[in-house]
Formats: C-alpha cells, structure tokens, sequence
C-alpha cells in the first residue's frame, strides 16, 4: 500500500512539474542560449572566411618555390621588387602582405585593412628554410640535419601518495578544470530545484490542501514521494543535457579551434575521477534537496520560500568557492576537513582528488559521511515534516523552525 502511495505521489509531482513552462525554460534556456552563441561564432567565422591572403615578395627564387610549394600559408605569391610600388600596393589593398629579404633576415609588412598573412605560419616556414640553407652550407645531410634538430623525448609521471601516474600534469589539470565546472554546474542546479521543492512544499501549506492530501495518505508518502518527484525531473534534466551533448557533438566542426581545445582537456580526465564525481554530486544533490524539504515545511506560505531557502544557496556557494582554494592552498587543514563534511565535500573532495591529494581510502570516507547524512535527514526530516505540515506559525520564521525543532527534541527525550 504505502509503495504504491509512494508511487502515486512521485508521478503525480513529476507530471504537474513537467508540465510547466517554468520547467522547460529552466531546462532549455541554456540550451538555447548555447545555440545562439554557436549560431553567432558561425556567422562571425563565415564572414571573416576571407579568400587566401595576396603576398608580395622580393626574396631569392628558392625561397619563392618553397613558400610557394608549403600548404600550412594560405596565400597567393606576387613577385614585386620595387619596394615603393609594393607600399602603394598596401595602401591601396591590392596586396595584403609584403615580405622583402634584408641583409639581417627579412621584413613582412600588413595591410592594417586588408587580410594579412598569418605571421606565426609564415615564420615557421622561414625558420625551416634558413635552417635548411644553414645546413647545406655546412655540407649535412638530411638525415643529419633532422637528427640536430629532433627534440628530446620527455615523459612526465605524476607521484603522490596514491603512486605514480603516468599520465602526469595533464591528467592533474584536466580533472580539476572538471570539478570547476561541476562546482558552477551543482550551484546553478541547485538553485533552481532548491526552489521548486521549496515551493511544492509551501504551495500546498498555503493552499490548505495538506489537510484532505493526509487524510488519503500518510506525511511520509507525502515527503518522500515529493522528494521522489523532483529527483526525477533532475534526472530527465540532466538525461536531456547529455542527448542534447551527443547530438551537438554530431553537428559541430571537429576542426573548429574551441572544439579541439575542449577535446584536449577532456582527453585528460580520468574515467575513475569521473565516476567517483559523479557519485558524490548525486549524493549531494539528494542531501540539498532533503534539506530543503525540511526547510520549506516550517514555511506558511509561498512569501516565505525565498527567506527559507536563502541559507541552503549560501551553503552550496560556500563548497563551489572553496574549491577554488584546494589549488592554491593544497596544505589549508580548514579545505581538507571541510572535504569530508556533507553540503561541501560533493564539490572539495572531487577537487583534492582531481588534484592528487588525498588517498582512495578518504575518498570512501566522504561518499560514507554522505549517505549517513542522507539517511539522518531522511529520517529527522519526515519527523520535522509530520509536526509541521499542519502547523502555521506566525512571526519569525527562522524564530517558529528553532522553537518547532525544540519541541521536536523534547518529544523525543520523552
């Protein structure tokens, strides 16, 4: 009886939230803010697409073959000597780029209006055909020459208390850039469902349709299958986002410069790290919630939600600036007990982990002081809701939850 209440409950709160237009904004705001940004990129790249630069050059004939046989310059050739003529070229925009060969190396001159040469390609090439030329003064074959200019082979290991990681410094920064943005993903997140249990909950007290809702059911079908609801609009949130993730992977450019930057963080992730994340951003999004929930029953009506949930967004910014410290005071003893506490350990342990200072054995530690915690404020929060979901306290709020919970242990002691 009481599962299929429980149920009842569940599907009921997700289909009326579901529903709404608050929901899907909430849910594809983003989304569609992340379309224009990618729509205006395009646009922007698709008009500055100009056609291959034009490059004047006064330099010897075998530099001319090789500029011209190289496929990193996007660039046609002229041949202009005068250097007058090529400056008036400039001015007029008839040419974009103009590279003359001086006595100590070589000049390039821009076009401030037109499409001038990239500086770093055309370097490149200059560096590769000075040496070349260098090395066949010398008399040195190609073979030698690549042998003189090969760069030594360096790997990096990552040694700490857990080991030696190969996977060294890139693994170290990749994860951590994760667990910055899990910390700005959970606050969002948060602050959103924050709200919407609060105002389930206070919807229904300000309403007074709690009264004929207990007489079907009981206060712990109720809490929990409300709690139930809005889980599972978090989950089809986040199930939508990764969806939306694999089919924009689809369309995207794979060569576009953004796309290869992300691509080359993510790389470095450890697929452990991610998992373990994973878990404790779960665990405290349930513990947020669960408190919330607590919370929003001690409230009269919907004017006191914003007042009531005020604490819990603060407590969820303190655990994502925090970990903004864990890089820079990797030693701080406040960050690392702190790591281990419920309400900020979901954003400080994934950062110490990221970072490669704490061992698996503290990792477990956490996750273990998480679901003890859930099952705590599962427990004292269905008590909390079956005194108070009935209760209208006038005043104070924060006054009328001190004096309920002071009632409430006082029973108990009894």
């Amino acid at each position: 009886m009481f599962q299929r209440q429980l149920w009842l409950v569940t599907k009921q709160t997700f289909k009326i939230r579901v529903k709404t237009l608050g929901y899907w904004s909430l849910v594809l705001s983003p989304l569609l803010i992340a379309v224009v940004v990618a729509g205006f990129a395009f646009i922007f790249t698709a008009m500055s697409n100009h056609d291959d630069s034009i490059v004047g050059l006064n330099v010897e004939q075998s530099l001319v073959r090789t500029l011209k046989a190289d496929q990193s310059v996007k660039a046609n050739y002229k041949i202009i000597k005068d250097g007058q003529k090529a400056d008036q070229l400039l001015k007029q925009k008839k040419i974009d780029s103009y590279l003359k060969q001086t006595t100590n190396g070589y000049e390039l001159k821009n076009s401030a209006q037109g499409n001038p040469v990239d500086d770093s390609a055309i370097k490149q090439v200059l560096n590769q055909y000075t040496m070349q030329q260098q090395a066949q003064a010398m008399n040195l074959t190609p073979t030698q020459l690549k042998e003189l200019t090969s760069l030594p082979q360096i790997k990096t290991k990552q040694v700490s208390s857990k080991g030696t990681s190969t996977s060294g410094e890139s693994t170290k920064t990749a994860n951590y850039l994760l667990t910055v943005g899990l910390g700005i993903f959970i606050f969002v997140f948060l602050t959103a469902y924050v709200g919407m249990i609060a105002n389930e909950i206070a919807n229904e007290k300000s309403s007074r349709i709690m009264e004929i809702l207990l007489a079907a059911t009981s206060p712990a079908v109720q809490f929990f299958g409300k709690l139930a609801g809005i889980i599972s609009l978090a989950l089809l949130h986040l199930f939508i986002y990764v969806i939306a993730g694999v089919i924009g992977y689809q369309f995207i450019s794979h060569e576009n410069a953004t796309f290869k930057m992300i691509t080359n963080v993510l790389n470095g992730v450890d697929f452990s790290f991610v998992l373990i994340s994973m878990t404790m951003v779960f665990l405290g999004i349930v513990m947020y919630l669960i408190l919330t929930a607590i919370i929003a029953a001690l409230v009269n009506d919907q004017s006191q939600v914003q007042q009531a949930v005020s604490p819990i967004t603060y407590l969820a910014m303190l655990g994502y600036i925090l970990t903004f410290m864990v890089s820079g005071s990797p030693d701080n003893i406040i960050v690392k007990i702190l790591s281990f506490v419920p309400f900020t350990s979901q954003t400080l342990m994934p950062a110490r982990l990221g970072l490669q200072l704490t061992q698996p054995f503290e990792i477990w530690v956490a996750i273990i002081f998480q679901i003890v915690t859930i099952i705590f404020l599962s427990r004292f929060g269905l008590k909390v809701y079956k005194k108070n979901v009935l209760q209208y306290n006038e005043g104070n709020l924060t006054k009328a939850g001190i004096m309920s919970l002071v009632g409430l242990f006082k029973r108990e002691q009894r």
